[in-house]
């Protein structure tokens, strides 16, 4: 058995406290504030227990005074010069002026309740409750008034011809001041029988009419400013005991202070402008103060300010503080139901909530009014069907529901996590039906185009598109798979908002047009999409998005608006209301009264330095060569845009780049210009909408060493050194090089000269060899290799550096001539281990080779093995290893065969490598080692290294 609970939750809905969000709240940290101003830069004054404090938008600054003798100052007034007076509890009157703080005058009497007011020719009137005192805009005192009577004097008012009066207590006269004079003058108390003698007046002006309020009984009358008559009108309905009350006039409002609690306020009718009297009721407000950006400023005792940026804002609905709402809807008349995080739902009608169903199981996230049969959908204990007319609840166990679109007058489409369904309703027999399953995976949301019956479809596998004939198809934007996070269809398009492709127009089933929103750089993710009047509500990680149908930004509806937080649960339009849940309650908002127009800043440039040094001048200074760094400060006064704001910044002459700076981020330095002309250009943006741009232009001269004459001196007389020393340098070093080129020259033909003819003569040997032996076929093959060997050599003689593949096949071509001198005795290998695309000098592998069959193998009985290795590291390293007799063998038979051949090349290519040594300015040369086997002598290793050049 369902039980519903129809009782009253609350109360009637009435006129509550202004929207609001804390400013400076650690800043004045145990501080009362007393009064604040602003100045016509913008920045904000406070007067507190603690003396002045001044905010530039961005920080806070004290002001210090040496003069002050107590640090509690209150009742700032400004002068049309834009100076400000205040004045402490030590009868101390101060000016402040261009941020700094001095005494102006001191209250030579002893009378509490001082007051400050300008006059309509810019003096300062000062008044306590025994005398009036009046300062020039020198500071000098004008005229001072000492009264003999024991009166109390109420606080002055400035009436519109510009005289000035005061109540005089217990009487029913006043003191008027006009024209440097004060008369007594007595007023005229109409529709009251009883005498004014129980308090003092205070004069006020609404809607351009003057009224009075008396103190004790709170009495209000009407003033005539030409009579000085009094007419009552009414009593303040507002009497509380054991509470002392202060009366600020702002903006047509009378705001009434409490020394306990609260702040109350009657409008232009006289009529309570809040339910109870009093809003802010957890706060004792100070003072309030109404800023250029229309904000309305409640200053506190220990809480810093609460700024409430549109009165029309209501703060959370204090009715529904405990019921974390999660979803709304509604029907098409005046009913307002909401869901809440117990899974129970609430309604509001004629300005009153109360529950129609009991708790759920979870909380409510899925919420829809079918307004043809007054039922309620909603995914309590999965699904479930609420008969508002009734009350009765109904349980459907098909799965959790995530989206409900209408069809038609009785058919609904629906998405659970296990699939899409028709819900259709026999209007008859009062039941519901449900069809077999469309599409059987999770789905999200749906969305209709009710003119072509299109309907779209968020499922885990991506989006899909329904077309009337129910073919389901699955729909790509640009080959990929969309991820969806809200689907709107309006009529013949669908609005579709993705996390990767910002939102989406389809119409049947074919993309039109897509549409990012963004602030500054940032993406905007929308979660949530609505229609209302050609206008598309989002709900984004900022607040709300106000877009028009192609995308543009229109408004945003944040903390600037009135909104307590930006992080939004859900929102909904109903009755020309805004209703928005979130983490602090629910509030609503007028749809009338929000501005679609974002307003552009008033930015100003407010400080220049040049080297640390502030500047005063006008544009187009020319500043001295030394004078390079330059920091540009300027500044957006707002509290409510502080998050919308950018600076976007250029200085031509440096660079054309516009740059951005985040609204806390107020200040450009350059340390180090070069000389040249420059202007710096800034603008400020508040979401999309830019400020008139601010230039400031100016110059950096040039020091003389930087003028073309000094210039142009000095390369001259450069050029002069310069080519006086070059010459002289490229005479000796000419004359080294070439003494150095011929006495290299003449070592290396000397070389080549010495190797050639040897390696000839020991070729021509072996020929003569052959021929003698009547070898005729070897003899042959012998002369045309030696002949290709002669002329390779030929070629290469006067190379200083040959391709390594040409060295090896001269190799190749000189064993082949030796191995038909040896016959099969010899073998040999070369290995080059890949090598390759490398030069390297001619004629020096050769003869190392040829002293290893001379001196190694030519005695060497049996097999004659060579083996020629390369291997490349920095340089060329190449390993000659013979089998042969060893060194010390082939010495001893060169000895006892007293051979003429002497080794006179090998010592030339010392003399060769030493050269190379010192061209490349490395270590070159070769090393003998001998190989021994059982300690008998088995041949020998040479290892050269060699000097290389690469081809690329």
């Amino acid at each position: 058995m369902i039980f519903f609970l129809f009782a009253l939750l609350l109360f009637q809905s009435k006129a509550q406290q202004p929207a609001y969000f804390l400013f400076a709240e650690e800043q004045f940290e145990g501080i009362d504030i007393y009064s604040m101003i602003q100045d016509r830069d913008h920045n904000y004054w406070f007067a507190t227990d603690e003396g002045i404090y001044k905010h530039d938008g961005y920080s806070f600054s004290k002001i210090e005074c040496d003069a002050m003798k107590g640090g509690s100052v209150y009742n700032f007034v400004i002068n049309r010069n834009g100076v400000i007076y205040c004045i402490n509890l030590n009868q101390q009157v101060f000016q402040i002026k261009n941020s700094i703080c001095t005494q102006v005058f001191e209250i030579p009497d002893t009378g509490n309740d001082m007051n400050l007011l300008i006059t309509n020719d810019n003096q300062l009137f000062i008044s306590t409750s025994r005398n009036d005192y009046l300062l020039g805009e020198d500071n000098q005192l004008i005229q001072s008034t000492k009264f003999k009577n024991s009166c109390y004097l109420g606080h002055p008012f400035l009436l519109s011809d510009g005289s000035i009066i005061q109540h005089e207590s217990r009487s029913d006269s006043v003191l008027v001041f006009a024209q440097g004079k004060s008369v007594h003058k007595r007023l005229n108390v109409k529709n009251i029988q009883e005498p004014l003698g129980l308090g003092v007046l205070t004069f006020f002006r609404l809607d351009g009419i003057v009224y009075a309020l008396e103190s004790q009984s709170k009495r209000i009358y009407r003033f005539d400013e030409r009579l000085f008559a009094l007419t009552y009108l009414k009593t303040l309905p507002w009497n509380p005991i054991n509470e002392s009350l202060r009366y600020y006039s702002l903006d047509d409002h009378l705001w009434i202070g409490s020394n306990i609690s609260g702040i109350g306020a009657i409008d232009a009718q006289l009529k309570p402008a809040f339910s109870g009297n009093k809003c802010f009721n957890d706060y004792l407000i100070s003072t309030i103060y109404k800023d250029h950006e229309g904000n309305y400023l409640f200053c506190t005792f220990d809480h810093g300010i609460l700024v409430a940026p549109d009165l029309s804002v209501s703060d959370v609905e204090p009715q529904l503080a405990a019921q974390s709402i999660t979803r709304f809807c509604s029907d098409k008349n005046i009913r307002l139901y909401l869901g809440n995080q117990k899974g129970q739902i609430l309604v509001r009608e004629n300005g009153s909530y109360s529950v129609v169903s009991e708790q759920g199981d979870k909380q409510i996230e899925t919420f829809f009014f079918w307004a043809e049969h007054a039922k309620i959908l909603s995914d309590v204990q999965g699904f479930s069907l609420l008969d508002v007319r009734t009350n009765q609840l109904t349980h459907y166990p098909i799965g959790s529901l995530k989206d409900v679109v209408p069809i038609n007058r009785n058919r609904l489409l629906l998405a659970f996590n296990l699939g899409v369904f028709f819900m259709d309703y026999d209007e008859k027999a009062d039941k519901v039906s449900f069809s077999k399953a469309l599409l059987k995976e999770r789905t999200y949301s749906l969305g209709v185009e009710k003119r072509t019956g299109y309907v779209y479809i968020s499922s885990v596998s991506g989006l899909k598109y329904m077309d009337p004939k129910g073919t389901i198809r699955n729909l790509l934007y640009r080959g990929e798979v969309i991820s969806v996070t809200d689907i709107l269809g309006d009529g013949d398009k669908t609005y579709i908002s993705t996390r990767k492709h910002g939102i989406i127009c389809f119409s049947k089933g074919k993309p039109l047009r897509r549409f990012t929103p963004k602030r500054h750089d940032e993406v905007l993710i929308v979660s949530k999409l609505q229609l209302h009047r050609d206008r598309i509500y989002a709900n984004t990680q900022i607040g709300l998005v106000v877009l028009d149908l192609k995308g543009n930004i229109l408004h945003y509806i944040n903390k600037s608006s009135g909104l307590s937080k930006n992080r939004i649960i859900d929102f909904h339009i109903h009755d020309g209301e805004l209703w928005v849940t979130h983490s602090r309650g629910v509030q609503r908002f007028d749809l009338n009264r929000i501005n679609s127009k974002i307003e552009a800043p008033q930015l100003m440039l407010s400080r220049i330095f040049v080297n640390d040094v502030r500047q005063r001048g006008k544009q187009g200074m020319v500043f001295d060569p030394n004078q390079k760094k330059f920091r540009f400060v300027f500044q957006v006064a707002t509290l409510k845009n502080r998050d919308n704001i950018r600076y976007h910044y250029q200085l031509k002459g440096l660079s054309n780049e516009w740059l951005i700076n985040a609204y806390a981020n107020h200040d450009v330095t350059y340390n180090s210009l070069a000389p040249g002309d420059y202007v710096f250009t800034v603008k400020a943006e508040n979401n999309g909408v830019f400020s008139p741009p601010i230039r400031y232009s100016f110059s950096v001269a040039a020091p003389f060493y930087q003028k073309w004459w000094f210039t142009a001196g000095i390369v001259l007389l450069a050029l002069g050194i310069v080519t006086m020393f070059f010459r002289r340098q490229l005479a000796i070093q000419r004359k080294k090089a070439q003494q150095i080129n011929e006495l290299n020259a003449s070592r290396l033909t000397a070389i080549q000269s010495q190797m050639n003819p040897h390696f000839i003569f020991n070729s021509l040997n072996s020929i003569q060899d052959l021929v003698l032996k009547g070898d005729i076929d070897n003899s042959y093959t012998f002369i045309t290799k030696f002949s290709n060997l002669v002329r390779r050599t030929l070629n290469y003689s006067d190379k200083d550096f040959i391709e390594f593949e040409q060295e090896i096949k001269l190799i190749e071509l000189y064993l082949s001539l030796e191995k038909l001198r040896f016959k099969e005795d010899l073998v040999f290998t070369i290995e080059t281990n890949g090598i390759e695309d490398i030069f390297i000098p001619p004629m020096l592998i050769q003869p190392f080779i040829e002293n290893a069959l001379v001196h190694g193998l030519l005695h060497k009985e049996g097999r004659k093995e060579l083996l020629i290795r390369f291997h490349l590291n920095e340089s060329l390293i190449c390993e000659i290893t013979d089998n042969g007799v060893g060194r010390k063998r082939a010495r001893e038979i060169k000895a006892r065969q007293r051979s003429q051949h002497e080794s006179f090349s090998v010592n030339a290519i010392k003399r060769r490598f030493e050269i190379l040594g010192d061209h490349f300015q490395e270590e070159l040369g070769f090393t003998y080692e001998d190989l021994e086997t059982d300690g008998n002598p088995s041949g020998t290793r040479v290892t050269l290294k060699l000097p290389t050049k690469h081809k690329y």
